[in-house]
């Protein structure tokens, strides 16, 4: 019965790792994760397996970013992601606070309401983080685009977030163009 719970849990995770990452709202994405994190929750007694459960499903939506139908849309989101990764406040965030939350997910089942408010809120808290990161990061877009084309003002907002580390900015949006025409040449369903 533990195996098969734990087979569950792992198959949760990885549809809301999967619907969390498909969904374009940030905030519905969230929703996605509270309600994965307390299903998980429920069905895992060991914190260790419920820490790395929890680290998978809060790094996946910032470590894959699936191929959108608009290539703006789709580099924005991209570069946006590569940001984050480099912010070492946000990864720490990440880091403590799903290794602390998955120590907590297995008193979910004795204490339901106390213990989902306190995913709700750590969630949410994770979400102020990237929300007001995402929106710092349109500003920069928007004030380049007086000057540029959308490419190159997405490239110089992306420069702009990762102020004192060496990056190859042209590198990675000629990959990401590259990666977005193959999957639309083939027509993979996005």
């Amino acid at each position: 019965m533990k195996i098969l719970k734990t087979l569950i849990a792992l198959v949760i995770t990885i549809l809301g790792s999967y619907f969390g990452n498909k969904i374009n709202n940030l905030l519905l994405s969230r929703l996605v994760v509270v309600c994965t994190l307390i299903g998980i929750g429920f069905l895992i007694s060991n914190p260790i397996f419920a820490s790395l459960l929890t680290l998978i499903l809060l790094f996946s939506r910032v470590i894959y970013t699936h191929v959108r139908k608009d290539v703006i849309e789709d580099l924005k989101m991209y570069l946006f992601n590569k940001a984050i990764l480099k912010s070492q406040t946000y990864l720490m965030l990440l880091f403590t606070g799903g290794i602390i939350l998955g120590f907590v997910l297995p008193a979910v089942k004795n204490y339901k309401t106390s213990i989902s408010i306190v995913i709700f809120v750590f969630v949410m808290l994770i979400y102020l983080v990237e929300y007001s990161n995402w929106k710092s990061f349109e500003d920069k877009i928007n004030r380049a685009r007086e000057i540029s084309d959308p490419i190159e003002s997405l490239k110089h907002a992306f420069e702009l977030m990762i102020p004192f580390k060496e990056i190859n900015a042209d590198e990675i949006i000629k990959n990401r163009l590259e990666l977005w025409k193959n999957v639309h040449q083939k027509g993979i369903n996005t």
